[in-house]
């Protein structure tokens, strides 16, 4: 193994040129993959917290007006497309006290909405089962407001005390009970959704269907902005179907990293890998080109095995050092660009990403190309060869 090791490094230093232009093309392939998948892991790992900070928390079902969501970049804050009716909230009360939702089913009403104040933009979200009329606000936006806990910040033609700071993942976030929220944002007798606790999600999903005339979904991408239902009822555990692997905080933050991979350095990044699977193509068919003749005495005096090993071993060398120098410059462009959003983690989550795309390679760009010149005759070989 050694031997055929040393014998391949020996022949890639013949072939230094050709050797240093896959390397080149190949690393920038995977760094820039690399880049744009850390990206997206990077942006899916936030935006997902923000989710389950605002939606989640414990959280079984999410009642959605029929338009469903969308994620607020420029505030990190979950804002649904359309509103329900308040008196959806006293309904689902009384049906679940005369027993039509299972067991141990509770309900929170949410207002949410995007205000400005001063050139300050503001998430505004009110929860019915806040009593205090004190808001809660985060650390950060205390301190763009220059406030502090015990002074009175005045919205629209509310005047509020802050009654406490919590940290969040959404940094202008102001929580508030549900009426005075209601207020500030002009949605009175309106929700933005309602979070539901319960003891067996899918049977909730299914009153929710059958009795309010809500359509159950457990894809985030789902909606109905142009039918009659009265809302989409997302299934956040659990699944609605029998093959439905996966939960929908798998689905929805594989939609956040695709959304991040579908934009215009995604699709560059993705060009370049192609481009850099043609180059290992090609450098494959190049290099048994080169050797035909080398390759027809070998297979006629029956050592076919050791020039697919040596050739193996080549081009497994080639991508060892494209795959090293790749991903730090992946890392260094990350480190350039976006070093906040840069943790060990989600680089590993690129990489698991990018990795993906290697068995392909190593099947199409080495093996293929060397079992087709190989299964012919050595005379064919040797008539071919210059």
């Amino acid at each position: 193994m050694v031997s055929v090791l040393a014998y391949a490094w020996r022949s890639i230093k013949r072939h230094s040129d050709k050797s240093i232009f896959t390397v080149a093309g190949l690393s920038l392939a995977i760094a820039s993959m690399l880049f744009v998948y850390t990206l997206g892991v990077s942006f899916s790992s936030d935006f997902s917290e923000v989710f389950r900070y605002e939606v989640g928390r414990g959280n079984d079902v999410w009642a959605t007006p029929v338009g469903g969501f969308t994620i607020d970049v420029r505030t990190r804050s979950v804002q649904t497309l359309g509103i329900l009716p308040e008196t959806l909230l006293a309904d689902f009360a009384k049906s679940n006290s005369n027993g039509t939702f299972p067991p141990r089913t509770s309900f929170v009403g949410i207002v949410s909405g995007i205000v400005n104040r001063s050139g300050t933009t503001l998430v505004v979200f009110g929860r019915s089962d806040l009593q205090n009329d004190a808001a809660v606000v985060t650390p950060t936006l205390l301190s763009t407001l220059k406030l502090k806990v015990g002074d009175v910040l005045s919205l629209g033609n509310q005047t509020i005390s802050i009654g406490g700071s919590q940290g969040a993942p959404t940094p202008n976030l102001i929580q508030l009970p549900l009426r005075t929220a209601q207020v500030i944002l002009g949605k009175q007798q309106s929700l933005s959704w309602i979070s539901i606790k319960t003891s067996e999600p899918k049977a909730a999903v299914n009153v929710l269907a059958k009795r309010f005339g809500f359509v159950a979904s457990s894809n985030p991408k789902f909606n109905e902005p142009n039918s009659n239902y009265t809302g989409v009822a997302y299934l956040l555990t659990g699944s609605l179907f029998r093959f439905d692997f996966f939960t929908f905080d798998a689905k929805l933050t594989s939609l956040f990293v695709g959304q991040v991979v579908s934009t215009a350095l995604g699709s560059l990044s993705q060009v370049g890998l192609g481009l850099g699977f043609v180059l290992v193509v090609s450098t494959s068919i190049l290099t048994l080109e080169e050797r035909r003749r080398e390759m027809g005495i070998l297979t006629s005096i029956g050592v076919v095995t050791d020039v697919i090993y040596e050739f193996l071993a080549e081009m497994l060398i080639l991508f060892v050092i494209s795959t090293a120098v790749g991903i730090l410059l992946g890392i260094a462009f990350v480190l350039e660009v976006i070093p906040q959003l840069f943790t060990l983690t989600r680089l590993l989550d690129g990489l698991l990403v990018v990795i993906a795309f290697f068995p392909p390679m190593i099947i199409f760009g080495a093996l293929i190309p060397s079992g087709v010149v190989l299964s012919k005759k050595p005379v064919v070989l040797l008539r071919g060869a210059s």
